[in-house]
């Protein structure tokens, strides 16, 4: 679908990805142990693992919110953005700073997200618990988001192709523009194009907030590129 490369790999490169792999191979495991859990117990497993307004004094959740997913459409598509615009970003910057951008803004992101979408839909209310009205979020774009916000501000005039078998591409900076005006029309205006076009609900207030914390992340913590 879409991913960024370094000076000398083109937008897929040739070395090896593991850190990227892992991550897949824990979405997947996620998501089927989810799948099993409901059909076995007729239960929402999903909503356990999610981040809630009303709780967010469930520390785990904060981590648990980022490896789940939803409907397949859902797991598949943040898979693909996984391997190929994560995997750009370990090949260029090493395993340890995509592990680690992923867990911090993916953590940060799942309560500050939380807190914006609970302002947003229910005021104070959405943080007490009986009162019907409640933000709650799962998905790994929450981090994926906070990849997008880091490398942008690391990099933003690094292409963004739009397609990983041509050479279409944008600057970083511009997709990530995108992303945010996507974002802030899905939160406060009744024009949805991302919604429109998956068929599910997105979280936009994850994705917003996201973006922000990995750039913020980006201005205090900078290693050298491993190629």
């Amino acid at each position: 679908m879409t991913g960024y490369g370094t000076e000398s790999d083109g937008p897929l490169g040739e070395s090896e990805t593991p850190a990227t792999v892992a991550l897949l191979g824990v979405f997947l495991a996620v998501y089927v142990a989810l799948v099993a859990t409901e059909a076995q117990f007729d239960i929402v497993a999903f909503r356990s693992l999610a981040v809630r307004s009303d709780r967010l004094w469930l520390v785990p959740t904060w981590l648990t919110a980022t490896l789940i997913h939803g409907p397949p459409v859902h797991l598949l598509m943040n898979g693909v953005f996984l391997f190929l615009f994560g995997g750009g970003l370990e090949r260029t910057y090493g395993s340890r700073v995509l592990v680690t951008v992923f867990l911090v803004t993916g953590v940060v992101t799942a309560v500050l997200g939380t807190v914006l979408a609970g302002l947003n839909d229910c005021g104070l209310a959405a943080f007490r618990t009986g009162t019907g009205c409640r933000a709650a979020g799962g998905g790994s774009s929450m981090a994926l988001a906070g990849l997008i916000g880091y490398v942008t501000r690391r990099r933003p005039s690094v292409p963004f192709y739009i397609l990983p078998s041509s050479r279409a591409s944008v600057p970083l900076w511009w997709f990530t523009a995108t992303l945010l005006v996507v974002s802030l029309l899905g939160m406060y205006t009744p024009i949805d194009p991302l919604r429109a076009a998956v068929g599910f609900p997105v979280g936009h207030a994850y994705h917003f907030v996201g973006v922000l914390v990995g750039a913020a992340l980006e201005s205090v913590w900078t290693p050298d590129p491993v190629r």
